[in-house]
């Protein structure tokens, strides 16, 4: 055979051999090469940015997002405006000022009247007006305390900084407000190169900032290989842990002192007795009252109640009567109520600075025109929306009564959901007492008998009492009278019964009484027809456990409601728990 030939097909085989190997080759590179391309697509890092405007939602000309000691809703639609950017500065929205910051501001949205009072002063200032009262003194803030942008009403955070205790920054582009508040701690740190905050953790989350190398922020959340922050500049995003620098820890200092509450307080146990005077005449009966009551040292006659819209004041007070207690060493707190006026609009009257202002100069003038020591404010069946205008109510009237040596005292409903709005911490901190109304568990107009006052009922009235007011603070009310209950197919209705009318009650129906522990109480039913007769009664067993929850609660006293239902030996049993 011809050797060329031979080379040549030898060749020939050689090249066919190598031609797999090659594509297979060929194709192993495809493979790593779009492998490759895959990794990168899939763990680069992305440039894809997300501008702020997207992620602070503000959508109204001037809305501010506002950032509070790190936190931001980042979920909210825009819908809840809580801050403003203007020409002179930023601004927090009334409502979101009262409910995140603090409740002692008040606006009056019908006279466009801002109020805020401290332990010492009312500061007061008209929408629009850079100029504001503390007390009878008039300052300037340089620009509008309050203004209102796009139908919402703002206030000036460098009026509010001068009362509550916080710091801010503010930045545009988009509008953002960081806030600080007093005492809030916080890890700060510093970037250790040029870096990217991202919107989330991870590489492929949309970059929010590049931030600089020695740029600032806090430390927010530690979510591993990154961690949640918010820079200098008010951004909050996610940043690698691996260019954080030395993470410290750092307070925001108090800048403003703290508050000072005084309060006008009694040197022994309060036990005070409510005199309801339907007339000018009924006040003649002060004598037989103070003799009839051994022990008492305050009465509360039913003098004063709420006459009109405008904050007027129906009077049927006695000089003659005042004069009389004192000489026996009675002090005297007349009642201001409301119950008498059901028709009223006591939301309106106390949101509203003119009437409000009526009111409260109409009660401090009455009562330094008939010589009284003190206040007893019982306004019932308020309704929440009333809850800014009775906290600023309770407030303004505290400084004037301070100011005549007054004494203040309030009446309030057992704790409840319903009854929070009365706001006892508040109260507390300006009023001098705190009275618990703790009867009428079962009332009148209710479907369901059951005790005026179980003594479950008055201890966890005491305990949750106790939560928002301080125990020398608290007076314990406590009841002279029960309810007969009517239980039939019909329903339950319910006539009251006095303590003095108990006796001859149990004799005319033939009743024996048995005692409950569970309620604290005797009780006694009995049938008449197809309907059962149930009452709980308050005697003076059931009145002992009541004054020895008192005294183990180390209350301020008592209050009794109300004179005349109590039977004669009553007073023996008080006066046992009052030394």
């Amino acid at each position: 055979m011809d050797t060329t030939s031979v080379k040549r097909n030898t060749r020939r085989r050689k090249k066919r051999r190598q031609a797999p190997v090659l594509l297979i080759g060929v194709l192993c590179a495809l493979v790593i090469a779009a492998g490759f391309v895959a990794y990168v697509i899939r763990y680069a890092p992305t440039k894809e940015t997300m501008p702020l405007s997207s992620y602070f939602h503000t959508t109204a000309e001037g809305q501010a997002a506002v950032i509070v000691n790190g936190a931001y809703d980042d979920n909210q639609d825009g819908t809840e405006v809580q801050g403003l950017i203007t020409g002179d500065g930023a601004y927090l929205e009334v409502g979101y000022l009262d409910s995140t910051f603090d409740k002692g501001y008040f606006y009056d949205t019908t006279e466009g009247i801002l109020r805020y009072v401290t332990d010492t002063q009312v500061i007061s200032a008209a929408k629009d007006n850079s100029a504001y009262t503390v007390g009878r003194d008039s300052q300037d803030l340089g620009k509008p305390v309050v203004v209102n942008a796009n139908g919402l009403d703002f206030v000036s955070l460098d009026f509010i900084k001068q009362y509550t205790d916080l710091s801010y920054t503010a930045f545009s582009d988009p509008n953002r407000i960081v806030i600080e508040t007093a005492g809030y701690t916080k890890n700060v740190s510093r970037a250790k190169k040029d870096t990217e905050i991202r919107r989330f953790g991870g590489p492929k989350s949309k970059i929010l900032y590049n931030i600089p190398k020695g740029e600032g922020f806090s430390v927010l959340e530690n979510y591993g290989k990154w961690s949640k922050v918010l820079t200098d500049t008010g951004v909050i995003g996610c940043i690698r842990n691996s260019c954080i620098g030395n993470v410290t820890s750092q307070t925001a200092e108090k800048q403003l002192p703290d508050r000072v509450y005084s309060h006008i307080l009694m040197d022994k146990p309060v036990c005070l007795l409510w005199h309801q005077v339907t007339n000018v005449n009924a006040n003649s009966g002060v004598s037989d009252v103070i003799a009839r009551s051994p022990g008492v040292n305050v009465l509360s006659p039913t003098w004063f109640t709420v006459a009109d819209a405008a904050g007027g004041l129906r009077s049927i007070a006695s000089l003659d009567y005042v004069r009389t207690a004192r000489a026996a060493g009675v002090q005297v707190w007349a009642l201001v109520g409301n119950v008498d006026n059901a028709d009223i609009d006591m939301t309106a009257l106390l949101s509203t600075t003119s009437t409000r202002d009526n009111l409260v100069n109409n009660i401090i003038g009455s009562a330094i025109a008939y010589d009284v020591d003190g206040i007893n404010i019982d306004f019932e069946q308020l309704k929440s929306s009333a809850a800014g205008g009775y906290r600023e109510f309770i407030r303004e009237l505290s400084l004037k009564c301070e100011a005549n040596d007054l004494v203040l005292s309030v009446d309030n409903y057992v704790p409840t959901d319903y009854s929070a709005f009365y706001d006892r911490a508040n109260q507390a901190d300006y009023a001098d007492y705190v009275v618990i109304m703790a009867y009428d568990e079962h009332y009148g107009g209710a479907e369901t008998e059951g005790p005026n006052a179980s003594i479950s009922f008055v201890t966890d009235g005491i305990t949750n009492t106790l939560k928002e007011v301080p125990a020398n603070q608290t007076i314990l009310g406590m009841p002279f009278y029960t309810r007969i209950w009517a239980v039939n197919s019909a329903g339950a209705t319910s006539e009251t019964l006095s303590i003095a009318g108990t006796p001859q009650f149990l004799a005319d129906h033939g009743l024996t009484p048995t005692w409950s522990d569970a309620d604290g109480t005797n009780y006694a039913e009995y049938v008449d027809g197809d309907t059962t007769y149930k009452v709980w009664l308050e005697d003076a067993k059931s009145l002992s456990l009541k004054l020895q929850a008192m005294k183990d609660n180390s209350l301020a006293g008592g209050a009794f409601w109300k004179s005349g239902q109590e039977s004669s030996d009553i007073w023996a049993t008080i006066n046992s728990y009052m030394q």
